[in-house]
């Protein structure tokens, strides 16, 4: 009898243990507690869009090129990641130029460069010019007009000229004959890094009375540091042999300022066609600062005018041409009566017995 009684509790306890819940069914049945929200899982970020890349024209060039009334045209040409410009043109010695505009670039690999006047007015009519690079290196920007046979300017990035200034081009004996010539006195320029901007573009002018101008400008849109001093040189004879030549400056103040407590002293030897500091200079004694004269920059140009064909269209006189620029519409007008009354003389020839009109 007890045997029966245990068998049919053993048989019981299984049938209970066979229809309870399992475990997975046991932990759904628990009540669902939400996590602290420190445990809470963060959405999964949105990633930063990938920065762009710069365009390739985006920078400052240089360019010098042939002026009617001054001894050249240094030339600045900025161009702006928001797709303005600014070009500085000085003409050493006298004025300066500012024209702006805007640029975009092409799917052919090209810019299009379209002035909308000066700094305080508009063209009538904006002049548009084509940019594109000489070669594979973005250093030397060529600028064309598209016209048919155009004459094509040629702009060196700065950062080039920091490491080869002779990429602007550069005539050393050009250089040497424009000292003999005038005794030292001209222009000279040098290009350098900055430490925190966009370099240091220098320019030293050798006046003939013997006063001197040592300006910086660190391309960054502000004012250039202009010092004033004066100057002194070895006679130019020597630059054809091989006595050293130098040329010491000595620079006192800025301009408009009180004079340096102890003036600066620019030593700078002469080295094929080029004045180089040396140890005695109190201003980069280590031979970075290389000075090219203007005349040896403009030289190039100056051959490449001379050896034009003489069917070439002859250059507009600069009044005429800055008509054109700035008023198209009535250089238009004056072209045409130039040309109609070259033509009704060659039609009714002046009797060379009757007064003039």
């Amino acid at each position: 009898m007890r045997f029966k009684l245990l068998l049919v509790l053993l048989v019981a306890m299984s049938l209970l243990v066979a229809c309870g819940p399992s475990r997975m069914q046991r932990r759904s049945m628990m009540p669902r507690i939400n996590p602290p929200k420190s445990q809470t899982i963060p959405p999964t970020a949105t990633p930063l869009p990938t920065p762009q890349v710069a365009p390739k024209f985006i920078g400052t060039y240089k360019h010098f090129s042939i002026a009617a009334d001054a001894p050249g045209i240094d030339s600045t040409f900025y161009i702006n990641v928001d797709h303005t410009f600014k070009l500085v043109n000085e003409y050493i010695g006298k004025a300066t130029n500012t024209e702006v505009g805007t640029w975009s670039e092409n799917m052919d690999g090209s810019a299009t460069i379209t002035t909308t006047g000066q700094v305080d007015r508009k063209y009538d009519t904006p002049i548009v010019t084509q940019a594109r690079f000489a070669d594979e290196t973005p250093s030397v920007l060529v600028l064309t007009t598209g016209q048919e046979n155009a004459k094509s300017d040629h702009w060196v990035r700065f950062e080039a000229l920091v490491l080869d200034y002779t990429k602007a081009g550069y005539d050393a004996k050009a250089a040497a004959d424009a000292i003999q010539q005038r005794n030292w006195a001209g222009s000279y320029k040098a290009a350098l890094p900055a430490a925190d901007c966009c370099g240091l573009d220098i320019s030293l002018f050798l006046n003939a009375d013997k006063s001197a101008e040592f300006r910086s400008d660190y391309l960054n849109g502000k004012a250039p540091i202009e010092e004033m001093g004066t100057w002194t040189a070895s006679a130019t004879q020597a630059l054809t042999s091989t006595t050293p030549v130098t040329v010491t400056v000595t620079i006192t103040g800025q301009k408009g300022q009180p004079s340096y407590a102890k003036p600066q002293v620019l030593q700078l030897a002469w080295q094929n066609g080029v004045l180089v500091t040396t140890k005695s200079s109190t201003i980069l004694p280590d031979g970075r600062l290389k000075l090219y004269s203007i005349d040896g920059l403009i030289a190039p140009q100056w051959a490449a005018v001379s050896a034009q064909p003489p069917t070439t269209k002859p250059a507009l006189d600069p009044m005429l041409e800055q008509m054109r620029r700035r008023h198209p519409f009535l250089f238009r007008i004056f072209r045409f009566l130039w040309r109609f009354s070259e033509m009704m003389h060659k039609r009714w020839p002046q009797d060379p017995g009757q007064p003039g009109f």
